[in-house]
Parts: C-alpha cells; sequence; structure tokens
C-alpha cells in the first residue's frame, strides 16, 4: 500500500467520522427539521461506506490504470517528501487553521495567537531541520567557535547596542516632553486591550493601523507602567534592536569596517533617536526592514532554504505594523526581478525556495489578509487619501502654482521630497526638527555614498542601497500629494547610515594613499569622524531640540493632561478650549486617564448656561486665552479662586492657557 493512498484514506475516514459528529450535534439541537444535521450525517455516512467497499490493496495485486495505481504514481514522491520534513505542512495546517478560526470570539486574543504562532514556529523549524532531527551539536559548535573569532566585533556591538538603549530608554516620560495626540489614542486602544474590551489582533483599529500593535503595546505597559514612559518603552525597545539588525544585514555584504560604521552611526542618528522615543510603530519599520533584507541576502548566499522561509515570514510579520512596512514586500521583490535579469541560471535552482518563502509570507499574513478582503477599503484607504496619483485631478492643480507647467511641477515636487534627505528642513507634526534629515557633514558624506553605489550599481549590495533610499523618497514622499513627513522616511535610515559609512571608507582610503596615512591613523581617522557626527546628533537632540518643545506642535494638550492626572478623582473639568482642542483628545484622556469633565462649546452668556459638576467632584475650569473673557460668568458662581498662567517654548513669554481652580 503506497504512502499516499493511505494518507488519502486516513483523511476520508477522518472527514467522514467528523462530518456525523457534527451533524449528530445538531440532530441533538433541533431533531426534527433539521436539514444540516441530516446532510452532515448522511455525507460522512457515505464517504465511510465508499472506503469500506474499496479497501486498500497491495500494489502487486493493482491493475497499472486502478485508481489506486494512478493516484500511488502522481503523488507518492509528494507524500515522501512531506515525511522527510512533515513539520513544514504541519505548520502549513494548523496556519490554515488559524486564518479559519481568527475571527471567533472565543479563540480571541490569547489562543488564537498561540495557534498563529505555533503555525509560524513549526514551519521555520520544518525548513531548518530534515525531520525532526536537528545538528543542535554542530550548529552550537559553529556559533562557538564565530564567536571566538569575531569576539572584539561581538563586544563592540553589545556596547553600540547598550549606548543605543541609553539614548532611546532614559527619561521616556519627559523627553521629548509633548506627547502626540496619535501617541495618546494608541495607547488608549492598548489600554482597552489590557482591560479586555479589544480582543481581535488580526483586525484595525485606531486610524486603520492593524491591531496587533496594541497588543504589544498593552504587553509594554503592563510590564513598564500604564504611563507614557511605559507606552513608549516598546519603541524604544524596537529602535534598540535595529542596532545589532544593521550589523547582521551589513556584515557579509559590506565587511566588518562599513559594518562597525553604519551601526555605530545608527546608534546615535538624531531621526532615529527620536522615533524611538515616541509611542508610535513608525520604529518598527527600519527594524522590519533590516531583519527581512538579512534573511533574504542569508537564503540567497548561504542558498538556505530556511533563509528564504523566514524571509517569508518575516515579510508577512511587517504587515502588521506602519503603512511603511508595505514597501518591504515590494523591495523583495525588486531583488528577485534583479536577480532573474542577471543570474538567471542560478535563480532558476531557487525556485522551490521562493515557493516556501511565498508560503511562508501567506503563513504570517493570512489572518490579517482575511481581514483585508473582507474590508477592502480599509486596506487601501490611506492610499486613495493621500496618494497623488488617486486624486491627481484635485491636487495636481495646486502644485503646478504660479502658472507652472505639469512637468515643472512635478519636478518641483519630486525636488521636495527627495530634498528632505539633504536640502529640505523637515515640519512634519512627528519630529519638527527644523533641519534636514541629514546634515553638519553626513549630508555631504551621503550624496559620496550615493555617487560610489551608483558607480558600481550592477554589485546587488550597492542595488539594495539604491532602491531602499529612492524606494522610501518615491513610495513615502513623491506618490503623496501633501508636504513630505520624516515618518515616512524612517524606513531609510539603516540605508542612509550604510551610505555615509561607505564615504567614510572611501574617503579614508583616498587620504591613506594621496598622504601615506598608516593603517592605524586611517583607522583613526575614521573613528575620528564617526564620534564627531555622533556627537553632533547627540548634541542637536538632548541639548537643541529638546529644549524647543517642539514635537507635536502644540504643548498645551499635554500641559492640560498633565494638570488633570495630578488632579485624578477629585475635580470634574470644564474645557472653554473648543475649538482649538477638546477633552476627547487622545493624548489628554491617556495621560490623564479619562478624566471626567465637559467640552463647553458654545461661548457662555449666564451663569444658568453652566451645568453643576457630579457630586463629590470640584469644579476646575480650562481656558484657552481667546475665550478668557467668559471667566467673569464663571466667577458669578465660584466667585474666589486662583487663575493659574501656562507658557512654555519657543515663546515662553507667551500665555497659552488659563486654569481657574475655585476653592
Amino acid at each position: 500500500m503506497s504512502p499516499s493512498m493511505r494518507l488519502l484514506y486516513f483523511i476520508l475516514i477522518s472527514l467522514s467520522l467528523v462530518s456525523a459528529w457534527f451533524g449528530m450535534h445538531e440532530l441533538s439541537q433541533v431533531p426534527l427539521g433539521n436539514v444540516q444535521g441530516l446532510v452532515l450525517v448522511g455525507m460522512g455516512m457515505l464517504i465511510l461506506a465508499w472506503v469500506m467497499i474499496h479497501p486498500l490493496k497491495p500494489l502487486s495485486n493493482l491493475d497499472a490504470n486502478s485508481f489506486q495505481s494512478r493516484i500511488s504514481r502522481r503523488f507518492d514522491p509528494l507524500i515522501q517528501s512531506m515525511l522527510k520534513r512533515p513539520l513544514i505542512y504541519v505548520g502549513m495546517f494548523v496556519g490554515a487553521l488559524t486564518v479559519a478560526f481568527a475571527t471567533k470570539p472565543a479563540l480571541q486574543p490569547w489562543p488564537i495567537l498561540f495557534l498563529w504562532s505555533a503555525a509560524i514556529v513549526l514551519f521555520l523549524v520544518g525548513t531548518a531541520t530534515p525531520g525532526i532531527r536537528m545538528s543542535s551539536r554542530e550548529t552550537v559548535a559553529r556559533v562557538v567557535e564565530w564567536a571566538r573569532v569575531a569576539k572584539w566585533e561581538l563586544w563592540a556591538v553589545l556596547a553600540l547596542t547598550i549606548l543605543a538603549f541609553l539614548c532611546r530608554g532614559l527619561a521616556l516620560g519627559t523627553i521629548p516632553h509633548n506627547v502626540h495626540g496619535d501617541e495618546g489614542e494608541m495607547g488608549l486602544v492598548a489600554r482597552a486591550v489590557l482591560r479586555g474590551e479589544f480582543r481581535d489582533p488580526f483586525a484595525t483599529a485606531f486610524l486603520s493601523h492593524p491591531s496587533l500593535w496594541f497588543f504589544i503595546q498593552a504587553l509594554a505597559l503592563r510590564l513598564f507602567g500604564n504611563t507614557i514612559a511605559g507606552l513608549r518603552m516598546l519603541s524604544a525597545g524596537m529602535g534598540t534592536l535595529a542596532i545589532p539588525a544593521l550589523y547582521i544585514f551589513a556584515r557579509p555584504l559590506y565587511g566588518r569596517t562599513v559594518a562597525i560604521l553604519a551601526t555605530s552611526l545608527l546608534s546615535f542618528y538624531h531621526f532615529h533617536i527620536h522615533y524611538s522615543r515616541i509611542g508610535l510603530n513608525n520604529i518598527a519599520d527600519p527594524l522590519m526592514m533590516l531583519v527581512t533584507l538579512a534573511a533574504f541576502f542569508y537564503g540567497y548566499l548561504k542558498r538556505s532554504q530556511a533563509g528564504f522561509a523566514l524571509t517569508g515570514i518575516l515579510m508577512g510579520l511587517a504587515q502588521y505594523f506602519y503603512f511603511g512596512t508595505r514597501s518591504i514586500p515590494v523591495m523583495v521583490f525588486v531583488l528577485i526581478v534583479y536577480l532573474l535579469l542577471k543570474e538567471r541560471r542560478q535563480l532558476q535552482t531557487f525556485s522551490g525556495h521562493m515557493a516556501v518563502m511565498g508560503i511562508g509570507f501567506l503563513l504570517a499574513i493570512g489572518p490579517l489578509l482575511r481581514y483585508y478582503m473582507a474590508h477592502p477599503e480599509v486596506y487601501y484607504g490611506r492610499m486613495v487619501e493621500r496618494g497623488l496619483l488617486q486624486k491627481g485631478s484635485i491636487y495636481l492643480p495646486d502644485l503646478q502654482a504660479n502658472g507652472q507647467s505639469l512637468l515643472t511641477a512635478l519636478l518641483g515636487h519630486a525636488y521636495q521630497t527627495f530634498g528632505l534627505f539633504i536640502t529640505l528642513n523637515e515640519h512634519s507634526p512627528f519630529y519638527n526638527s527644523g533641519t534636514p534629515l541629514l546634515n553638519h557633514g553626513m549630508d555631504l558624506l551621503f550624496l559620496i555614498g550615493i555617487v560610489l553605489a551608483a558607480l558600481s550599481w550592477r554589485k546587488i549590495e550597492n542595488f539594495v542601497l539604491l532602491s531602499w533610499v529612492g524606494g522610501a523618497a518615491l513610495f513615502g514622499g513623491f506618490l503623496l500629494y501633501d508636504f513630505p513627513q520624516s515618518q515616512r522616511y524612517l524606513i531609510a535610515a539603516p540605508a542612509l547610515c550604510i551610505l555615509v559609512a561607505l564615504a567614510i571608507v572611501q574617503l579614508s582610503i583616498l587620504l591613506s594613499q594621496v598622504m601615506g596615512l598608516s593603517p592605524s591613523l586611517q583607522t583613526g581617522f575614521m573613528g575620528m569622524i564617526v564620534a564627531a557626527l555622533a556627537f553632533w546628533n547627540l548634541y542637536f537632540y538632548f541639548d537643541i531640540y529638546t529644549p524647543l518643545n517642539s514635537y507635536a506642535e502644540n504643548p498645551v494638550t499635554t500641559e492640560v493632561g498633565n494638570y488633570l492626572h495630578s488632579q485624578t478623582g477629585h475635580t470634574f473639568v470644564y474645557m472653554l478650549t473648543p475649538p482649538h482642542f477638546y477633552l476627547n483628545y487622545g493624548n489628554i484622556k491617556f495621560i490623564a486617564n479619562d478624566p471626567p469633565g465637559m467640552d463647553i462649546r458654545d461661548p457662555l452668556n449666564s451663569v444658568t448656561a453652566l451645568p453643576a459638576p457630579p457630586a463629590g467632584l470640584r469644579p476646575v475650569f480650562i481656558f484657552i486665552p481667546e475665550r478668557l473673557n467668559e471667566l467673569g460668568i464663571v466667577k458669578q458662581r465660584y466667585p474666589n479662586g486662583n487663575l493659574r498662567e501656562y507658557s512654555g517654548p519657543p515663546n515662553a513669554k507667551q500665555i497659552y492657557l488659563y486654569i481657574y481652580e475655585p476653592r
């Protein structure tokens, strides 16, 4: 009896029993007129009857054209392959179950997350090992030998990772001082997860962001405190993990020196530090791009099926974070096309590995893909909302200012979107640094790195850098109608550091040739340049940028949240702040833990228009300067009280908030 027929009969018997069992369950609920129950029982019995009428026979007794013989010839090789790596198929089966049961409320969130994680682990283990035997002793021995040889590199990367975490993880509650409304909104969803009010990890929530992020944020709140610092700690951790990830990616492609220099630059890069210190999912972009590309090149260079399987898994996992990660499958596809054109014959040997990568991608994204298929408008909604091409008839005329031609307008738009790297000052509400992403030396080194990569663009390690940076500017800037914003370029931060490192190494080589520098002086020159750039980045972020308090543009709502947090359980706040801001702003609600109060939307004309606070809570009134004239009406009911004034940078003399506390 062939393996394929045994498997087929096992499936048929199992299907018949399951069908009959579910049918009997239906009939036990509604015995009479239950057509569904009767159909299930009948189908189960028919399948079982067919199996009994057609028993399995040895291959030697079969006719060559019989059904069993044809099945055996066609499927026996596949079954034999499955028996060698059974965990691959077990993982695929468990992944299919995850997709099938993802919407079952009884399994959300932790049982379905466990099932999904188990499917991924089984699939990866199955691709890495033949059968269930693992050569762990040999693997450990190779790792130990490599660690012994590259000991100083490991210590350097470890030291940089620790320093990077200190730059990203200290004083998270106060640097940056302001809290963006999107941070607060994401924190509120994470709190809903903690309370059990939001349970679906494979859907979307605030502004159509995939909801798995909020479950990870909820874990961070549980571990590090239900505060702004706890909310931001997840970003600090992801930003820190990008440091060793950059080294792992760059080391085999660009060599030890470039990898160490690029890792050092990213560790202290102000652009990357900032997004590691705010509670938004943008910081996942560079990390997921790095680990995906590292896995892809490992699979390509080592001819490893496990490397391609991991690439597919990581590509799928990336889709659960910020929208910028949607460019990661595009990047991998571009690399495959590049290899197909350059190394077509060699790539043919990877066809099976490419299939495994595709299966891994579907396995990881499967539950979320099911949600997007049911709600397609959620997936493409942001593209329609922001896309230049999607709304070209609306926004292209705006680009053609002063009677410009369409070509001139598009060239100007391209200059802005690509110029954010070195010439255009960054003024997004998520950073607002007032400088280009690269300046004070990094801009010139970046241009040199671009030239070096362009001169040897046929090398895949240079092609990937050009595609990486160009793709970030294209998808994060040019194809969007609005002003370029840094959060959409963050995915390119590691590539920028690699390009700068390439330029530093090449300049040191040229100087050593011209001036006859010794290897130690050449190393010292590179170290001096990197140290100077690191010092400037840290000085800019913590000593220049932080005191400006320009993040999130409006510091008022953060101050309101901090004040109401100090009054928790004692006050009922009346917000005389519309139309500038409202009590339900995400940062106010998160910082103050959903404070009781109300918005006074219309101007107060009499005392009777002011409702009384709930019993046991004393009233507090918050005014913006434009509505301070209504304080007189409030004082008619509460004549005795204290009036606080709030001001702050960048104009410390300008009062932006008044708080009246009746005695």
